[in-house]
């Protein structure tokens, strides 16, 4: 399934980009791939990004863990500004 996702940083877009190669691993072992990302023109601390994954519950269960946690954290990423949508088609 695909999922529309949208997410706040504190640090800045290229201080979380240049994270994303530390995830990677982590999300490819439970099937998840990220398809597309990128800020907004007028904000880099809004991300929008479009996922692939087997279940909602398999990004669920992704997030939940606190060794995730806290490499998102550190990447800048504010947990609980995170909106996900499941998408159809």
């Amino acid at each position: 399934m695909k999922v529309y996702t949208n997410l706040e940083l504190s640090k800045g877009y290229e201080h979380w980009k240049a994270s994303l190669d530390d995830l990677g691993p982590e999300m490819r072992a439970v099937g998840m791939k990220i398809i597309f990302f990128g800020c907004e023109a007028d904000d880099e601390n809004k991300v929008h990004m479009i996922v692939e994954m087997p279940s909602i519950e398999t990004a669920e269960k992704f997030m939940g863990n606190p060794k995730i946690q806290q490499k998102r954290v550190d990447a800048g990423v504010i947990l609980d500004s995170q909106v996900a949508i499941p998408l159809a088609g």
